[in-house]
């Protein structure tokens, strides 16, 4: 069957990343140290476990989310910490990689890692500064800067006993005059708000009530830092304040994984954000690839507080009384009613829970957001996927834009250790029954 559809070409590709990420792992005391390049449009990455599959897709998000507009910013922030059961933003983070040819970096540090922390751990400290490379001596300088208007911020804290007027110093003294804000409401999926709603920064900060940390962003060039932003991390929000001129102001990162099936809310807030924010684009396709597998759906609806499935014969059924791999499948149909092909989709093991009938239907979704114009890379355990995945990347027209990355660790650091083009992959697979995933 040919699967209707176009392929776009997307403005942005990101086709390598170096990373570190304070994770520990066999033969990484410290961190864990990533280098990969030959990421596609679509890009499928294999191999055992705690090969660094998540951790690429980690590292990919943060790097992103630096040169993110507020609001786009503030949903990454968001939505990358999902992928481990934390489900907060490291104190340290380093990443660089190459966007559509250009190099970017991006780092991330805590407020509690700035100043003597660093001198304390010289190995951390040269990682990070070989990644950053020739940015690394204008990085240092901007953080000795910060440092001091943090540390300001916490004695003003702790004699006043209130943040908004110290919030306000740091925000000029880091971030500058002119800045943009968002804010994300950490709910199962997150719901994020400008401040254009009808708030002034000082309403927001007022609102803060209990810091658990400050954390600085810096986006980087080849020889310079590009901008910075200010993240406030309260129990329930990440509050992201930040230069209007990101690269990245339209681009959205979204994520997928299994969770989202189970946290009661997810189904609601998504549809509901993207219902709010312009409808569901791809909705009918979706709902066409989905019915494939439940033959029965003929829509979604909100009633009362929760998301229902329209049936044959106008039964409504909540979404929540589906099967876990209906779930699933549904979830990700709704990422791409939602999709309009200006994304980095950073997915995991989306064919998790669910029965090989429906692997057909999780592959297509996932070919058309790269055919569509999307980036997709997805991590996967699944064989039989991955061969579902070529087969749909070869209906809709994306499969020379695809890629098979085997990862592997050695020495401490995450790399690929092999790559396969789509259709060698693809050849290898059917015609070999070659299994790729080492």
């Amino acid at each position: 069957m040919r699967l209707e559809g176009r392929v776009l070409r997307r403005v942005l590709l990101l086709s390598s990343v170096r990373s570190w990420l304070p994770y520990t792992m066999p033969g990484a005391a410290q961190g864990i140290a990533i280098d990969v390049d030959g990421l596609s449009q679509l890009t499928v990455l294999v191999g055992p476990n705690a090969s660094g599959k998540t951790a690429l897709l980690e590292a990919a998000g943060y790097l992103l989310a630096a040169h993110q507009g507020a609001w786009e910013q503030a949903l990454t922030l968001s939505l990358v910490p999902t992928l481990r059961p934390r489900r907060a933003v490291p104190d340290l983070i380093v990443a660089s990689g190459e966007l559509d040819g250009a190099w970017r970096a991006s780092l991330y540090v805590g407020s509690g890692a700035l100043g003597p922390y660093l001198t304390k751990l010289p190995d951390v400290t040269h990682r990070l500064w070989s990644i950053l490379g020739s940015a690394a001596h204008s990085v240092a300088e901007e953080m000795e800067r910060d440092a001091a208007a943090v540390q300001a911020f916490g004695r003003l804290l702790a004699r006043l006993g209130g943040p908004t007027a110290g919030l306000l110093r740091v925000v000029r003294d880091v971030v500058g005059e002119e800045y943009d804000v968002a804010w994300a409401v950490r709910r199962p999926y997150p719901v994020v708000r400008p401040r254009g709603e009808g708030r002034s920064l000082e309403d927001v900060l007022r609102r803060v009530w209990r810091i658990l940390r400050l954390l600085i962003v810096y986006s980087l060039t080849q020889d310079s830092v590009l901008s910075k932003s200010l993240v406030i991390e309260e129990t329930r929000r990440v509050i992201v304040i930040t230069r209007a001129d990101g690269m990245l102001s339209a681009h959205k990162v979204m994520v997928f994984h299994p969770g989202f099936a189970y946290w009661y809310g997810a189904f609601e807030t998504l549809y509901y954000e993207f219902i709010r924010r312009g409808g569901l684009p791809n909705e009918e396709r979706a709902i066409r690839a989905l019915q494939s597998f439940m033959p029965w759906l003929r829509g979604f609806e909100l009633v009362g507080r929760v998301l229902h499935i329209r049936t044959v014969g106008g039964a409504r059924v909540p979404v929540y009384s589906l099967s876990d791999g209906q779930r699933a499948a549904a979830f990700l149909g709704m990422l791409y009613a939602a999709s309009t092909g200006r994304a980095t989709f950073l997915i995991d093991t989306p064919e998790a829970f669910v029965h090989p009938d429906g692997l057909p239907v999780v592959a297509e979704l996932v070919a058309r957001l790269a055919a569509e114009g999307s980036q997709a890379i997805v991590a996967t355990q699944s064989l039989e996927f991955i061969e579902r995945l070529l087969s749909a990347a070869h209906e809709v027209g994306v499969l020379e834009d695809t890629a098979v990355l085997q990862l592997g660790v050695e020495d401490g650091r995450v790399g690929a250790l092999a790559r396969w083009s789509g259709e060698t992959s693809r050849r290898s697979i059917v015609e070999l029954g070659a299994d790729l995933r080492g």
